[in-house]
């Protein structure tokens, strides 16, 4: 009897509560139930590394401390103050601490981050000071690092949090409002390997948006490793390098106004001239994209005036000058325009049309050249015939048709083409312009408005221009050592190589063990430019001239030189605007004669209003060359003195 009293009440008593649950006080529960929700959040995986040729990390993601706050909690008093003690510890302004607690693209329920990293004092002086420092939390959390710093910095990029337009580009494919992506770099053109996959947590969080607990809906899958051609010692050189010579072009006086070169800019290109590897691509000035991930990019990095940094200047477009020579005199020879032998007297100008006058640099006379010495003294008079008797056929043989083809008295144009110029490279980077290889169908675009019916005609001074890579002519440093690579190897013509290989993430692996190769990086296909050995090799002694012969206008740079053997050429482009001065320029090619048993690097070095491509531009590539022959600490760029002689 007492157990039966006893199993009634626990019954009555459960039966009361059910009771009380369904009717008494069901309608208010059913509102409570409703008012919670589920919350789907991604957790960011971590990002795959990039390496460079030796499987050197040059970007990774890393483990760092950070300072949160749990928004939420805080009154309009304890925040205040926090506010306050924030900025000092962290050395920011109390408007930026402010911004990033109202940060909105955070869920209100989620804590948001003031500070990425921070240090070891700094945390210490939080946890002894925990009062001041109210709903503040020191989590860990991943942040993206470069090691090499500015090295390389235009060819990795940075990463950055997603914008209006990214997100609805990249919405479809699981992105959110909070997420982290590839801006510019191989971090922007590998994003879709470089991400992986997030995981994904359901967060339940009642109707103040509280959480009140969370499950894992799918694990994250790490992304893959990149691997590209680069090989961080030759790239420190070239930055190196560039500096220096920039620096030393600074000293110089432009004899044009007596004003020192301003030396704006500038660009370093080695390329592995048998497969398109890009083993340094330097750009100046350059940026720390540790910075920039960090939101403490400086304002010159945005301001025109601070030399813009974040422009990669290898993949930018400037006039050519006379480095383009060596097209030029492919094309004298391949459509039959002089024979290499043909001897031309170089007076120091050369006279055309209606009394118009084409000069060497400060009128310098060249005296009898032939195309080979044409090319190892630069003679500019030479190259201007050149063009005028391309112009000749353009109009006489082929009678100045606006319709056809012009299969010779395009000559330089159709052989540039051959060799790259005039279309991107394909290489794996935003940013890679085509240039210009001009011709009538683009006087006519161009100047469709001009009043003068000559603008949209291809001129007699046209062809003269091009022949010295001036006028409309525009290539990148990139393509210009694309087409030397193929000049240099034999004709064979290839896109540029900057990945390699995308690998399998190195997570669980031991350290500098990479992940299984998943696949190859795929460029174009080789193709040929139809050079031939009557054209190339009394080019290719023109340009060995260049560095060898005591009227070579790069001997200056490499008469004490003992390395692999280098051809090459000089150039000095004007460039256009009020008082711009020259852009310099020189085009290097190691072993042209294209020995198997050494490898083959063309160096390609152009400074923005630097001066003449003998006095800097040379220079600077003598220091890279040096390094590519062993000597692991070449001496300093040593720039010439102003001015040598009349030169190139």
């Amino acid at each position: 009897m007492v157990i039966g009293v006893v199993a009634l009440a626990l019954f009555g008593g459960l039966l009361t509560r059910l009771w009380f649950l369904q009717v008494a006080g069901g309608q208010s529960l059913a509102v409570a139930a409703q008012a919670n929700s589920d919350e789907i959040v991604q957790v960011p995986a971590l990002r795959g590394r990039i390496l460079d040729a030796k499987g050197r990390v040059l970007a990774e993601t890393r483990s760092v401390t950070t300072l949160n706050v749990d928004r939420q909690r805080l009154t309009a008093a304890t925040r205040g103050a926090l506010v306050r003690n924030l900025a000092f510890i962290l050395g920011m302004s109390i408007h930026d601490v402010n911004a990033r607690l109202d940060d909105t693209q955070k869920l209100p329920f989620e804590a948001v981050t003031v500070a990425k990293s921070v240090t070891d004092d700094q945390v210490q002086y939080v946890l002894e000071h925990r009062e001041d420092f109210p709903e503040t939390q020191i989590t860990s959390n991943l942040l993206r690092v470069y090691p090499e710093g500015r090295l390389a910095a235009h060819v990795l990029g940075y990463v950055g949090r997603i914008n209006a337009e990214e997100y609805a580009a990249k919405k479809a494919d699981g992105y959110t409002v909070d997420d982290t992506i590839g801006k510019t770099g191989v971090e922007q053109s590998f994003e879709a390997e470089l991400r992986g996959k997030p995981e994904v947590r359901r967060v339940r969080v009642d109707n103040r948006g509280v959480k009140i607990g969370e499950s894992v809906v799918r694990t994250a899958t790490p992304g893959q490793d990149v691997q590209l051609a680069i090989d961080i010692d030759a790239q420190r050189v070239a930055e190196e390098s560039l500096a220096q010579g920039m620096e030393g072009a600074g000293r110089l006086i432009n004899p044009d106004f007596g004003d020192h070169y301003k030396a704006t800019g500038g660009a370093v290109v080695v390329l592995d001239a048998r497969t398109g590897g890009v083993v340094a691509m330097a750009s100046a000035p350059t940026f720390d994209p540790n910075q920039v991930v960090l939101g403490g990019a400086p304002a010159s990095y945005f301001d025109p005036n601070g030399g813009l940094p974040l422009i990669n200047r290898a993949l930018n477009s400037y006039a050519p000058g006379s480095t383009f020579k060596l097209f030029s005199a492919m094309a004298t020879l391949k459509y039959g325009i002089r024979a290499a032998d043909e001897t031309y007297y170089d007076s120091g100008c050369f006279k055309f049309g209606n009394n118009q006058e084409l000069c060497n640099s400060r009128k310098a006379e060249n005296g009898y050249v032939d195309l080979p010495r044409a090319l190892t003294v630069s003679s500019d008079t030479y190259f201007y015939n050149v063009g005028n008797e391309f112009w000749n056929v353009y109009t006489r043989l082929e009678n100045g048709d606006t319709g056809g083809s012009h299969p010779r008295g395009y000559g330089m144009q159709e052989l540039a083409r051959a060799f790259g110029f005039g279309t991107p490279t394909g290489v794996s980077l935003g940013g890679d312009q085509p240039g210009r290889i001009p011709d009538l169908a683009f006087r006519k675009a161009f100047n469709k408005n001009s009043a003068d019916p000559t603008d949209r005609t291809w001129r007699r001074g046209d062809s003269a221009n091009l022949a010295v890579g001036q006028g409309d002519v525009l290539v990148t440093p990139l393509q210009l050592a694309d087409g030397y690579g193929a000049f240099a190897n034999g004709g064979t013509f290839h896109s540029p190589q900057l990945v390699v290989g995308i690998h399998a993430s190195h997570v669980g692996l031991a350290d500098g063990e990479l992940g299984k190769l998943i696949r190859v990086a795929s460029v174009p296909a080789p193709r040929g430019t139809g050079l031939v050995s009557a054209v190339r090799d009394p080019v290719l002694a023109g340009l060995e001239g260049v560095i060898y012969s005591g009227e070579g206008t790069a001997h200056f740079s490499f008469n004490t030189y003992t390395g692999m053997p280098v051809a090459g050429k000089t150039g000095t482009a004007q460039a256009g605007g009020v008082k711009r001065q020259d852009t310099s320029w020189f085009a290097a090619m190691m072993n042209p004669a294209n020995d198997p048993a050494l490898p083959q690097y063309i160096v390609v070095t152009m400074v923005e209003q630097g001066g003449f491509g003998a006095d800097v531009a040379a220079p600077i590539a003598r220091r890279v060359i040096d390094f590519l022959n062993g000597i692991a600490d070449p001496v300093p760029v040593h720039v010439a003195p102003n001015p040598v002689k009349p030169h190139d």
